[in-house]
């Protein structure tokens, strides 16, 4: 023994160290994950609109849009028409942890007319003038309601 001074073993020093790293590696996944679904469960409630149904257009007329004609655009696999307004739309990852599967949801600032053509068919929804509109496109099925923050931040 050299004086009163305990000199640690390396074989201990070493595995001491490696395992610090082992640690540090495994948090940061961990966090990145965690981080994620934070983040995906803040989208997913901030989207989630409820209201009364909008009414619907089962034949709207030609002017319906008005002399200006639709303000159209595409997102996702469907076309979405409006009279007037602005819109906002979001790809929405579905419920579940490992999930890539997500749907479309869109809010108008006051469409007056919306007009959402996917799969083929057209659905026409009258939610009014300066009435905020949600409209959700899931599995192919759109629905609207009444309802949304968009142009009130």
């Amino acid at each position: 023994m050299r004086g009163d001074r305990i000199t640690p073993r390396p074989d201990i020093a070493a595995a001491l160290s490696m395992g610090a790293i082992i640690l540090s590696a495994a948090a940061i996944p961990a966090l990145v994950l965690t981080e994620g679904l934070a983040r995906r469960q803040a989208l997913r409630g901030l989207w989630t609109i409820e209201g009364p149904p909008c009414p619907t257009l089962a034949q709207p007329g030609p002017d319906v849009f008005g002399p200006g004609g639709p303000r159209t655009f595409v997102f996702g696999e469907a076309a979405l028409s409006r009279r007037l307004g602005h819109a906002s739309c979001v790809a929405k990852t579905e419920s579940g942890l490992f999930t890539q599967a997500t749907y479309s949801v869109c809010q108008f600032t006051g469409p007056a007319q919306i007009a959402v053509r996917t799969q083929g068919r057209t659905t026409w929804f009258a939610p009014g003038y300066g009435r905020r509109a949600t409209v959700t496109i899931r599995r192919g099925e759109v629905s609207c309601v009444l309802g949304g923050w968009f142009g009130t931040r």
